[in-house]
């Protein structure tokens, strides 16, 4: 039996585990994933995510049995920081990854945000997300995440017919693109917020509808920069604190 840490392995070690069992999956898929679990009105079963993450008919098998705790352990201690996030407190955690200032790495960057989205997806669909949920505010935050998720879609297809491209316009697209990774991350906050009350109703057995004005607690989504003091309190600039919890 695994016994998963609290404390994130790290983007490198957990890509270097799922690409040793034979793991199709990318890191933007599995984060989108786990948010998208998450955020869902049903808790999942690891069975459930695992099967996503790791396949089912075509699953490598383990080499040991040390191997195998090893790997779901990785697996379990993104999903433990990743349900630990605070939508209300606006630090999140999104994959690590770091391009190349090219055509080729702009196109892999906008690749890796739709997939996210799209897992995002599929982890509401498995936690059970339905139509009764989806109250104004939800539909809102699905609107814009739909709307983040076409304008990029618009331009992959866009630079999918550029050979070259002016290093001034990839820089622009590159920045706009950010924008949209805090746009979609911004989507996701609201929609875990605007879905509580279904996960308590769902936890107790029954759909109790929102009272009249009820709002949730407003969402914040700001990135940790290596640079800014660390938001655990220690006083440390971030590079030097709690970084090392979450590295490629």
């Amino acid at each position: 039996m695994f016994m998963p840490s609290n404390a994130y392995c790290g983007d490198t070690t957990l890509r270097e585990s799922l690409e040793k069992c034979g793991s199709k999956r990318t890191l933007y898929e599995v984060y989108g994933l786990f948010y998208g679990c998450i955020a869902a009105p049903h808790a999942v079963n690891p069975s459930g995510y695992l099967d996503i993450i790791l396949g089912r008919e075509d699953r490598k098998p383990f080499e040991s049995l040390d191997d195998a705790n090893m790997t779901l352990g990785n697996i379990m201690s993104l999903w433990n920081l990743i349900a630990s996030w605070n939508p209300e407190q606006g630090v999140y955690v999104y994959p690590d990854m770091e391009y190349p200032e090219t055509l080729d790495g702009l196109k892999q960057n906008i690749q890796g945000h739709l997939a996210f989205i799209n897992f995002f997806i599929k982890g509401l669909d498995l936690g059970g997300l339905q139509e009764t949920d989806l109250i104004e505010d939800v539909k809102l935050a699905f609107k814009d995440l739909a709307t983040a998720s076409t304008v990029q879609e618009k331009l992959l297809e866009l630079l999918e017919r550029e050979k070259t491209a002016k290093e001034s316009d990839v820089a622009e697209s590159r920045n706009n693109v950010s924008r949209l990774e805090e746009v979609m991350i911004h989507c996701i906050a609201r929609i875990n917020a605007d879905l509580r009350e279904s996960r308590i109703s769902a936890s107790r057995g029954m759909r109790r509808p929102r009272i009249l004005g009820e709002k949730p607690a407003p969402v914040r989504t700001d990135k940790i920069y290596r640079n800014q003091f660390c938001p655990c309190g220690s006083g440390k600039k971030y590079k030097k604190c709690c970084a090392g919890t979450h590295k490629r």
